[in-house]
């Protein structure tokens, strides 16, 4: 899976059903699940990484941020693009990209194929290496200019990934449960140890259509997509010297199909505005069966159907010829339905599941955002803005037990507050832009491992996660550019709902206090 940490809030989980923080982006897709996002350069065209809450000026509703991903459109002129690479570890993978006109001026096409392995990249202390990873896409397109006004293009996507399971190493605190059965940490931290073969498949289609229109003094775009994800892991969960505790199948597979519509248009003289709405609904289900100490152990199964509705809004005005004020406000309307067979549910190759709890829940959110921004001169703009954003409730479909609720959690909400600057100089061959901001999330949506080690999704905490970002670009020379970054990232919680830290049997303010101790996942000073 492709996951993303932005400003301390990220992923959490390996639930599926757990939405994401950070959305991904492709070509105006938003991807339900990030399994398969494909994230080599060589065919993109750009990479925007959006900070804070989204949602104001396009598709999906995101808390965290967003990473935005196009690819290269046929140029219409003929080209060849290729690229080759090798390293350690039989590594080896090659890339190239044809493109022509199929009809001058009006249509072309592109092709795009990548190939890409690595050998193990680990020792195991059972024999062999682990690690071992091959994949491969083709990403056919085509774009139609029918005439000045219209601009379609169509991009499809096949791709295919396959290797060792997920990798394990058992140390510390799980001595304690695995030293008895003749477990001994490696010296070398290097090294794992498996005696449960893994492996994974992962295998997705998508398509892609979008559609430019100029009509009147604006644009309106159309982005409609499908994909359909297919995954199959197993792993020694474990990572031990003896066989403990291994998921022997986790059959994960997802379908998708959005729908935007946006119109962006002039306000007069002195302004721009967007306008659109976006639907999504996704289906989901996953299965899996676990073994502890070489018996059948469990088998879960859940399901999800999900579909979003939401209309946005968003405008940007001149008041002076150096101050510009912004607004923006987007509504959103959820429904999850979820089936969840745990436990000993189900037969172990699933032929036959009781979903003991099956639920439906919806949520309605408002959104806004607010900005101003400051024009000093030409080289400096100052902005600030507030924001607040929300992340959908759900339900937990790869539940460990029947004896713990699936859910419904709520919803997590954000409001945002940042501001900064950007600005160029030294007749513009040097870019500095700078930020602060102050994110205070509430009913924070965390995974929460308990003394069965089964996993539990819910509304866990308070947080407010703040900070400052530099970013320099320097281009002393003429296709020379030199880049330098700097971040600062401080992240605590407010509060840890219903923890008994000092354990005297209740949850006070005394825990509240202790609470703001703890640390946030992914999220290091």
């Amino acid at each position: 899976m492709a996951n993303f940490t932005v400003r301390g809030m990220g992923p959490t989980s390996s639930i599926a059903s757990d939405e994401p923080t950070v959305g991904v982006f492709v070509d105006g897709m938003y991807l339900g699940v990030n399994y398969g996002a494909q994230l080599d350069v060589f065919d993109l065209e750009a990479v925007e990484i959006l900070r804070g809450p989204q949602g104001t000026l396009f598709g999906r509703n995101v808390t965290g941020g967003a990473v935005v991903l196009r690819s290269r459109r046929p140029s219409g002129d003929f080209g060849v693009r290729a690229k080759t690479f090798g390293g350690s570890h039989s590594r080896f993978g090659s890339a190239i990209s044809v493109e022509d006109a199929l009809i001058e001026d009006h249509l072309a096409g592109k092709v795009t194929v990548m190939y890409d392995r690595h050998g193990g990249l680990y020792d195991n202390t059972q024999g062999g290496t682990l690690g071992e990873k091959e994949s491969i896409f083709i990403r056919p397109s085509l774009g139609w200019q029918p005439n000045e006004n219209l601009q379609i293009d169509l991009i499809a996507e096949y791709g295919k990934t396959t290797g060792d399971g997920a990798l394990s190493q058992s140390i510390d605190v799980e001595e304690r449960y695995l030293g008895t059965l003749g477990h001994v940490i490696p010296e070398d931290k290097t090294l794992l140890s498996a005696t449960f073969k893994s492996e994974f498949s992962n295998e997705w289609k998508q398509i892609i259509g979008e559609v430019n229109w100029t009509i009147g003094s604006g644009n309106l775009t159309s982005i409609t997509g499908y994909r359909d994800v297919d995954y199959f892991g197993s792993s020694d969960a474990a990572g031990a010297q003896v066989n403990f505790f291994n998921i022997v199948s986790a059959d994960f597979i997802q379908d998708q199909l959005s729908q935007e519509l946006r119109y962006a248009g002039a306000v007069g003289e002195n302004g721009q505005y967007t306008v659109g709405i976006y639907y999504f609904n996704q289906s989901m289900q996953h299965k899996e069966y676990r073994e502890f100490l070489g018996d059948f152990n469990a088998a879960m199964n859940g399901k999800l159907d999900q579909w979003s509705l939401a209309g946005f809004a968003n405008v940007e005005v001149e008041v002076t010829p150096s101050i510009f004020i912004s607004g923006g406000i987007r509504y959103t309307k959820e429904e999850k339905d979820a089936d969840v067979a745990s436990g000993n549910e189900c037969t172990f190759d699933f032929s036959d599941c009781t979903f003991s709890q099956i639920d439906r829940e919806n949520w309605q959110n408002f959104s806004p955002k607010a900005g101003l921004s400051w024009h000093a001169n030409e080289d400096l703009l100052v902005f600030a803005s507030w924001s607040r954003g929300f992340r959908s409730g759900g339900f937990n479909i790869r539940n460990g037990s029947n004896l713990i609720p699936i859910g419904p959690y709520n919803e997590e909400t954000v409001e945002s507050i940042e501001l900064g600057w950007k600005s160029d100089f030294w007749d513009g061959k040097a870019r500095l832009n700078g930020a602060v901001f102050r994110n205070k999330y509430n009913d924070l949506q965390l995974t929460i491992l308990d003394e069965q080690l089964l996993q539990r999704i819910q509304n866990a905490a308070d947080a407010t996660i703040q900070g400052f970002e530099l970013d320099l670009l320097f281009a002393p020379l003429p296709h020379v550019n030199i880049f330098a970054n700097v971040g600062y990232t401080d992240a605590s919680f407010d509060r840890f709902v219903g923890l008994d830290i000092n354990s005297d049997g209740i949850s006070d303010a005394t825990d509240d206090a202790l609470s703001q101790k703890l640390k946030l996942t992914r999220a290091p000073e």
